[in-house]
């Protein structure tokens, strides 16, 4: 798969991104999750596993231990420098994953350079990421205008706005507005370099397809070694 994610990755200098998810239902033990990064290929036109994880509990760190992986193996490759544009990256909208993430970002710089402290690499790592807008559109269709500002101030008087109409759904929008949900989901407030929002994809459903053939292929509650067995 490395070799894969090398070729996929960048096709003519067009930058694709990955898409990252974690799989339920795999396994028997619903605590056991599979997380799953893929690239897309311009050559046959599909999305390309290029990294599977087990995860036994759910935890930062083993998705920390995924991204650092993942990230690894993007240096190992001669031909790719590892850069901010390479290592954009859709996923789920799930704060465990987008803290490993930036924790195995920090991990795999402060391996080849002290010149960065840990907040600076923090800042640097969510300038990579991009939450799945498509999961906020399903949510409610009334409020799918507020992806599309590009100012904070537009984006904050919609908000507004909105809470004034209906008060009621206060908690439920505040939760799609937390710092860290929104800076992945709203353009108004990411904190990508300008120039790289429209590079990565907007949603992680092409993961999500992927998983579901996964359950069709190998079916549910599987056995860690028989599901594991299925995949290969």
């Amino acid at each position: 798969m490395r070799e894969r994610l090398s070729e996929v990755l960048r096709v003519e200098e067009q930058v694709h991104g990955l898409v990252s998810d974690a799989a339920h239902k795999i396994f028997k033990d619903r605590s056991k999750l599979l997380i799953t990064t893929s690239s897309y290929s311009p050559i046959i036109k599909r999305w390309l596993p290029v990294l599977y994880s087990f995860n036994n509990g759910g935890t930062i760190e083993h998705f920390r231990h995924h991204f650092l992986t993942l990230f690894r193996s993007l240096v190992r490759q001669p031909s790719h420098a590892c850069t901010t544009h390479i290592l954009l990256n859709r996923s789920l909208i799930l704060l465990l994953l987008r803290e490993g993430f930036i924790l195995a970002y920090i991990d795999l710089h402060l391996e080849s350079s002290h010149e960065k402290r840990s907040r600076q690499l923090r800042d640097a790592a969510k300038q990579c990421l991009k939450g799945c807008q498509e999961h906020l559109r399903a949510a409610v269709s009334q409020i799918i205008a507020l992806l599309a500002f590009d100012r904070f101030d537009e984006l904050q008087a919609a908000v507004a706005e909105f809470y004034k109409a209906f008060p009621s759904c206060s908690k439920w929008l505040g939760w799609w507005l937390n710092d860290a949900r929104a800076h992945m989901l709203f353009k108004a407030v990411t904190d990508m370099l300008p120039g790289t929002w429209n590079l990565a994809p907007h949603t992680t459903n092409a993961q999500e397809s992927q998983h579901s053939m996964m359950r069709c292929s190998i079916g549910y509650d599987n056995e860690v070694f028989a599901g594991w067995r299925g995949l290969c």
